[in-house]
C-alpha cells in the first residue's frame, strides 16, 4: 500500500494527444534506442552538449517503452533540481497516445529534501532517487525490483565512476537479471584516463548516440556563444609547486592559500561588479560562477551596496556539497533558481550547483569569475548559457571570462579556445566536417569513373577498398582568379606528392615560373614533375599536377593539406561492413536497418553526403565478395536485354533486380510506380524496364513500374 505523503505522484494518463516535435538529433536518438531495446541487457551513453534535450527526449521514449509496458524504472541523479526535472519531464508525456496501454503510474522521488527509501513500495514505477540516498538502502530496492525488467538511468553520467554509482549498478544487476542501462550526460570525458577506461566499464556498449555542439548551434536550438575576456590585470604571486597542480588537475580544487587570495581580493572584486553594472542592458539575465561560498556572499554583498542605482537585484544559490557557515537550504536555492526564470533576479551567483543539468533557458551571459584546470567543468558552465531561440532561449550568449596573471605558466583551461577545438565532444562533428567537406560525393564519383575507365579489371578486384578512401587532400584554393580545386591524396601517391611540393621552389626558379605560364613550358614542367609518379598508380591524375603547378606559380607557396585520420579512415572502410552482412547472412529487413544505421555515422554521412552514393559503394563491396565474376565487365556486353542478362549471366541479374527493387520502396515498406506513383506492398505487381535503348545492364539506367503500363 503506498504511503500518504506528497513524494507520491500518482500521475494520471491524459486522454487526447500530445504534440510533440523533436529536433533532428532526437529523432535519430529514438531510432537508435529502438534498435537497441531488442537486447535483453545492454548499458550505453548518450550525450548531447548541455541544453540538448537529453532528458526530455529520454522520458518521451521511456514513456513508450518502460511505463507503457510495465517495466520498473528508476533514475538516479545527484543533486535535488535533477529530481525534479525528471519527474516534470514524465508528466509532460503522460498523454494516451504516447502510453497507450495504462491509466495511471506512480512516480516516487526519494532524497533529503524528498521521501525516504523506506516508503518504497511494489505499486512504484517510477523511482527518481539521489544516489547517496539510495547507497545504504539497497535492500529495500531489492525487494522492489523483484527480478523484473528493470530500466536504469544515471543522470550526469560522468558521474557512474564514483564507488556509490559502482555499487548501485552492481547490486541492480543482482537484482535483476534484465537490466537496460543509459547514462545521459554533456561530458562523455573525464579529466582523467584512468576514469575514462572505468566508464567504459560501466557503459559496456558505448556511446548509443553523440551530437556535437556547432550543429546544434547552426539550427538554432543553442545559442551562439560570443567570448569576451575581461583581464583583471591582477598578479598572484603565490609559487604553485608540483603537487598543488596536480591536486588542481585531477580535483579542480585550488590550494587554499591561492583560493582565499582570490575571494578576498577587493579590487578583482570591484572588476566583476563594475564589468556587470557598466553593461547590465547587455549582459542581461546573468549566471556568475564563483569561487566558494565565501566568494559568492561577497559578490552578493557589492550587488546590493552598488547595484540598487541600477535597479538590479542579485542572489546567491550554494550546494550543500560545501562545509561552512552559509547554509542554503535545497527549498532556498529551487526558489531563487525560480526567480531567475521568472526575471525577478537578475544576478545568480553560484557555487557548485549550475553547473550541471539546470535548464535556465532566460540567461544571456555567463561570467567565469574562478580559473579551472577542469575541461569538464568548463563544458559545464558555459552550457548553461546556451540555450537557442528553437529551445526558448537567445540567440546569442555572452561568455565572460576573467583572466589573472600568475607567477607559474598554469593551463588554466580557456573557453573560446575549448570550444574551437571540439573538447564538448569525444567525436566532434565540426571538426571532422573540416576535413571532409572538401570532399564530396561528386569528386568521388569522379574518382571511381576514373578507375573504371583507365585500370583493367584484374587490377580493380585487387583494390582493397581502404586503398580508395583519400588518406588526405591538398586544397587549391584561389580567390583572384575563383579558382577552387581539390587533389585527393590516396596512399600510394602520399609520398610522391611530398617530394615534388618539396621541390616546386627549384622547379620554379629553373623555368622562371610566372602567373602566366605559357602553355608549352606548362607542358615541359608537367613531364618534369611526371616523373614523380609511376603507371602503377591507379590514383594519379594528370590534371591534378597541372593545377598544382598553376597554384604555385600564383601563390608561390604549398598548398593546404588536410588530413584524414586514420581511424575515421577505418569508419568509412565499406569492405568491413559489407562481410559483416555476408557473414550474418542478413534478410532484406535487417540489411536496410543495418545500413540506415550505418547512414547515421556522421563520418559516413559527411564523407559520402549522398545515401544513394553510399548504397550504391556498398552494394559494390558486397558484390565483390560474393560475385566477383561479376567485375569482369568485359564478359558483359551493353545494350542486351534484361531477358537475355537473366539468361546468360543469373547472378548478375539477380544483383540488378535487388537494387532496382530495393530503391523503389518507400519509408512504409511499399513499392511505387516511377511513372503513376501506384504503391503496393506486392513485388509481383510491378516490374522493370529500361529508360534507354542500351545499356541495361546499369542499374542507374532501369526503373520499376507497375501492371498499368506496358
Amino acid at each position: 500500500m503506498i504511503k500518504n505523503n506528497i513524494n507520491v505522484k500518482k500521475i494520471k494518463v491524459k486522454h487526447g494527444k500530445r504534440t510533440v516535435v523533436f529536433y533532428e538529433h532526437q529523432e535519430i536518438t529514438i531510432q537508435e534506442l529502438n534498435f537497441a531495446n531488442r537486447k535483453e541487457n545492454f548499458s550505453y551513453i548518450i550525450s548531447y552538449p548541455p541544453g540538448g534535450g537529453k532528458t526530455d527526449i529520454l522520458a518521451f521514449w521511456l514513456s513508450t517503452q518502460a511505463i507503457n509496458k510495465h517495466f520498473k524504472l528508476i533514475w538516479i541523479c545527484h543533486r535535488d533540481f535533477l529530481i525534479e526535472q525528471a519527474s516534470v519531464a514524465f508528466e509532460k508525456y503522460a498523454y494516451s497516445d504516447i502510453i497507450t496501454n495504462r491509466e495511471s503510474f506512480n512516480i516516487r522521488l526519494i532524497s533529503s529534501r524528498f521521501d525516504n527509501p523506506e516508503n518504497i513500495n511494489m505499486s512504484d514505477d517510477i523511482l527518481i532517487v539521489s544516489k547517496d540516498s539510495l547507497i545504504n538502502k539497497l535492500n529495500i530496492i531489492e525487494k522492489w525490483a523483484n527480478n523484473e525488467q528493470i530500466y536504469l538511468v544515471i543522470d550526469e553520467a560522468h558521474h557512474a565512476v564514483a564507488k556509490t554509482y559502482k555499487k548501485i549498478i552492481d547490486s541492480l544487476m543482482k537484482f535483476s537479471s534484465k537490466i537496460k542501462i543509459l547514462g545521459i550526460t554533456a561530458t562523455p570525458i573525464r579529466s582523467i584516463e584512468k576514469e575514462n577506461k572505468l566508464l567504459g566499464k560501466i557503459f559496456t556498449d558505448g556511446i548509443l548516440y553523440n551530437v556535437n555542439l556547432q550543429n546544434l548551434i547552426k539550427k538554432k536550438i543553442l545559442a551562439t556563444p560570443i567570448f569576451e575576456t575581461c583581464k583583471t590585470n591582477i598578479f598572484f604571486n603565490e609559487n604553485i609547486d608540483i603537487n598543488a597542480i596536480k591536486l588542481m588537475q585531477s580535483f579542480d580544487v585550488l590550494p587554499e592559500k591561492i583560493a582565499f587570495e582570490i575571494v578576498n581580493n577587493s579590487k578583482r572584486n570591484r572588476i566583476i561588479i563594475n564589468k556587470y553594472l557598466e553593461n547590465h542592458k547587455k549582459y542581461g539575465q546573468t549566471i556568475v560562477f564563483a569561487m566558494n561560498r565565501t566568494h559568492a556572499k561577497v559578490l552578493k554583498d557589492l550587488f546590493d551596496k552598488h547595484g540598487k542605482d541600477y535597479g538590479i537585484k542579485a542572489d546567491f544559490i550554494i550546494s550543500g556539497d560545501y562545509f561552512t557557515d552559509i547554509v542554503n537550504s535545497s527549498e532556498e536555492n529551487a526558489k531563487r533558481i525560480e526567480a531567475f526564470k521568472n526575471g525577478d533576479i537578475n544576478v545568480l551567483i553560484n557555487v557548485n550547483i549550475l553547473t550541471e543539468g539546470a535548464d535556465l533557458p532566460a540567461t544571456q551571459t555567463v561570467f567565469l569569475t574562478r580559473p579551472t584546470m577542469s575541461k569538464i567543468l568548463m563544458i559545464q558552465m558555459i552550457g548553461r548559457g546556451l540555450r537557442g531561440i528553437k529551445a526558448g532561449g537567445t540567440s546569442f550568449v555572452n561568455i565572460v571570462n576573467f583572466v589573472d596573471g600568475w607567477k607559474n605558466a598554469i593551463n588554466w583551461v580557456n573557453p573560446e579556445t575549448l570550444i574551437a577545438d571540439g573538447e564538448f565532444n569525444r567525436f566532434d562533428y565540426e571538426y571532422k566536417k573540416s576535413q571532409f567537406k572538401l570532399i564530396n560525393s561528386k569528386i568521388l564519383k569522379e574518382f571511381a569513373k576514373r578507375v573504371d575507365d583507365n585500370i583493367n579489371t584484374t587490377v580493380l578486384e585487387e583494390i582493397e577498398f581502404i586503398q580508395t578512401i583519400p588518406i588526405g587532400m591538398y586544397n587549391l584554393k584561389i580567390n583572384k582568379i575563383e579558382m577552387n580545386y581539390q587533389i585527393l591524396v590516396f596512399s600510394d601517391t602520399k609520398i610522391s606528392y611530398e617530394n615534388l611540393i618539396a621541390n616546386l621552389p627549384n622547379i620554379a626558379i629553373k623555368y622562371n615560373i610566372t602567373e602566366n605560364i605559357d602553355e608549352v613550358v606548362l607542358n615541359e614542367i608537367y613531364n618534369e614533375c611526371s616523373r614523380y609518379f609511376n603507371d602503377n598508380m591507379i590514383t594519379f591524375i594528370k590534371n591534378d599536377v597541372f593545377n598544382l603547378i598553376k597554384f604555385y606559380a600564383i601563390e608561390k607557396t604549398a598548398p593546404s593539406f588536410y588530413k584524414i585520420e586514420d581511424a575515421d579512415r577505418e569508419i568509412l572502410n565499406l569492405e568491413k561492413y559489407a562481410k559483416e552482412i555476408i557473414d550474418k547472412d542478413m534478410c532484406y529487413k535487417d540489411r536496410k536497418q543495418y545500413i540506415n544505421n550505418l547512414w547515421v555515422n556522421e563520418i559516413i554521412n559527411i564523407y559520402f553526403e549522398n545515401k544513394e552514393f553510399f548504397v550504391s559503394k556498398l552494394n559494390t563491396e558486397i558484390n565483390k565478395i560474393i560475385q566477383p565474376d561479376l567485375y569482369i565487365k568485359e564478359s558483359i556486353p551493353t545494350g542486351i536485354s534484361l531477358n537475355k542478362i537473366e539468361e546468360l549471366y543469373p547472378k548478375y541479374y539477380k544483383q540488378i533486380k535487388e537494387e532496382v527493387y530495393a530503391r523503389a520502396v518507400d519509408k512504409e515498406g511499399k513499392y511505387c510506380c516511377a511513372i503513376c506513383k501506384k504503391k503496393s506492398l506486392r513485388q509481383d505487381l510491378f516490374k522493370i524496364v529500361s529508360l534507354l535503348s542500351e545499356g541495361a545492364a546499369v542499374t542507374e539506367n532501369l526503373i520499376l513500374i507497375c501492371e498499368n503500363h506496358k
